[in-house]
């Protein structure tokens, strides 16, 4: 057996823990507090010795390694949404909220200091009309 293989074997006994399954799983799946150590290089059933990690892998292997990623990731999709779906929503509505407030009084100020600009321009131009009529008058 390959080491991707066993890797996907173990991603797939994992996930069964978590899903409702008749039959109970396996206690010797290496969790992430378990230090697990590598077993040395074996030969295989032709004979022939399996690749050392550091070894080039083919493209077909890379391809095969590829398509078994590819499934655990669309088998433990559905897990990581849930995990992080709510949660994450509930994060991103504080911040957007937080973010809105601020904005809010941000507005609240620009539009208040607009509008006591405008009053005192409005009641300066309207002083200084008063007392160019009120010269105008004395004159």
């Amino acid at each position: 057996m390959s080491d991707s293989d066993d890797l996907l074997g173990k991603t797939d006994a994992f996930l069964k823990r978590y899903r409702p399954s008749a039959a109970p799983a396996p206690d010797n799946i290496p969790v992430l507090t378990e230090v697990v150590s590598v077993a040395p290089v074996q030969s295989g059933s032709d004979g022939s010795a399996e690749k050392p990690p550091d070894s080039q892998l083919t493209k077909t292997e890379l391809r095969e390694f590829e398509q078994k990623l590819i499934r655990v990731f669309k088998a433990i999709d559905p897990y990581v949404a849930e995990v992080l779906g709510e949660p994450m929503r509930v994060r991103m509505e504080e911040h957007l909220r937080g973010m809105l407030a601020a904005l809010t009084a941000e507005a609240k100020a620009d539009i208040d200091n607009m509008i006591r600009e405008a009053v005192a321009r409005a009641i300066q131009e309207e002083i200084a009309r008063l007392r160019k009529t009120s010269q105008q008058d004395r004159a």
